[in-house]
């Protein structure tokens, strides 16, 4: 089980109100009536479950919610020269594997994480991204679901994507133009060759 304080169960007021278009001060009277479920910090800050966001909306079942993806981005300030990578993996083993990997370019790359696809949502909605790094199958909001909002949005059309992931992805599934996709284990060559040309592409521009 994992901890109260874990960023990856647990969600901000401010967080919420950005996931669900409505105010901060919405989502505490959501949580005041138990419409979100939620506890208080020591110093009496809400921090609301994330699977609480997803029943109330029924996330799974309708396309009314997570609208933070289509938002325009604040860009974060950041070396232009660097190529910002958002990666989306649940599995600390591969999240591991992924810095190991992205270790030697540490000076030429942005890098960070999400463990579900709610707080990828977030991320994407808050600063840009050059490269999404996307396991298929990921909590709360799985892969399939995080690439049709990224095709619908017109901020994201120059977001390149790499697939890796260890479930099976069958062509009806997914619109694959534009994508690379490549199967768990990683294969470690390839991958720190997609990378350079990435980093190389992006220095062009």
């Amino acid at each position: 089980m994992q901890s109260k304080s874990s960023k990856t169960t647990y969600l901000s007021t401010s967080e919420v109100a950005r996931l669900l278009g409505v105010s901060v001060g919405t989502v505490q009277q959501m949580v005041e009536s138990g419409e979100l479920k939620a506890w208080k910090t020591a110093g009496g800050h809400r921090r609301i479950l994330k699977e609480s966001v997803v029943e109330m909306q029924g996330m799974q079942q309708n396309n009314s919610v997570v609208t933070e993806v289509n938002k325009t981005p604040q860009v974060k300030s950041y070396r232009t020269n660097e190529l910002a990578i958002l990666i989306v993996e649940d599995d600390p083993v591969a999240v591991k594997l992924y810095e190991h990997l992205l270790e030697a370019n540490s000076e030429n790359v942005r890098v960070e994480y999400a463990s579900d696809g709610i707080e990828a949502l977030l991320k994407l909605g808050q600063q840009r991204f050059n490269l999404l790094i996307l396991d298929i199958d990921i909590p709360y909001v799985d892969g399939y679901e995080m690439l049709r909002r990224i095709s619908a949005d017109a901020h994201q059309s120059s977001l390149n994507i790499l697939i890796v992931t260890g479930t099976s992805i069958k062509p009806s599934n997914i619109d694959n133009e534009g994508l690379t996709i490549i199967e768990k284990p990683i294969n470690k060559a390839f991958f720190r060759g997609y990378l350079q040309g990435a980093i190389d592409t992006h220095r062009a521009k």
